[in-house]
């Protein structure tokens, strides 16, 4: 499979209509964050907000995107370490459990901090129906040269995990890409070469290929297969 980058002139039909969310699509949004938030199994967990950001709210989306569907709480300051490891590990868990889709495009479950700093072209309220943050067909000043060789080292370095059974390498592996990501973000925002070229390795299978490794590495160290 080939991955591409795509910029369009307009949201994703599937899920807007023009520049509304369509009725359908919100209503089953809001079904599955509220399965979610139960499945979290937190008791009077205080939701500020339900949001859809990423490329689906913007005019960068793929038949690959996922609906990037944002839980937005408050918790105690001094409990905010806890809470963050522990709604990590449950929205892992989640997604990892469930496939559920909008008209085909994977809907991914997150829980966001109130205080927590999320960068998107787009965002837009599911719970109010409102935007935001409307988004713009921004001009594109991307550095081919520079994401394809980022995505080219990125790939390298997963294959070369893999390869050598190196289980150490590929959990720092994914630590180095979340970080990259998130200071690439920071600083260029969504079309930088950092977060497109993990887009990219997203969309070509290559992060599923890095955390099936991980997973069936752990397993099988876990497992007891035969007496000795």
């Amino acid at each position: 499979m080939t991955a591409k980058l795509e910029f369009h002139k307009t949201l994703n039909s599937r899920l807007w209509d023009g520049t509304e969310l369509r009725p359908a699509v919100r209503r089953h949004l809001l079904e599955i964050a509220e399965f979610f938030i139960q499945n979290l199994g937190v008791p009077d967990l205080d939701v500020l907000d339900i949001t859809l950001s990423g490329s689906n709210a913007s005019f960068t989306y793929t038949p690959q995107s996922d609906i990037d569907l944002h839980i937005v709480v408050h918790v105690p300051a001094e409990k905010e370490r806890f809470y963050k490891n522990f709604f990590d590990a449950k929205k892992n868990l989640f997604n990892t459990k469930h496939n559920i889709n909008i008209y085909s495009q994977p809907v991914e479950l997150y829980v966001q901090l109130d205080n927590e700093n999320h960068i998107s072209n787009g965002l837009y309220s599911v719970q109010n129906g409102t935007w935001l943050q409307q988004p713009t067909r921004q001009r594109a000043h991307i550095n081919h040269t520079t994401v394809q060789k980022k995505l080219h080292e990125y790939k390298w370095a997963i294959n070369h995990c893999i390869q050598e059974n190196d289980i150490q390498a590929a959990k720092t592996l994914v630590r180095r890409l979340k970080i990259f990501r998130k200071i690439g973000l920071a600083r260029f925002g969504e079309l930088g070469s950092s977060n497109l070229a993990w887009k990219l390795l997203r969309n070509s299978g290559y992060l599923d290929r890095l955390n099936d490794f991980i997973t069936d590495y752990t397993d099988k160290e876990l497992s007891l297969e035969s007496l000795s």
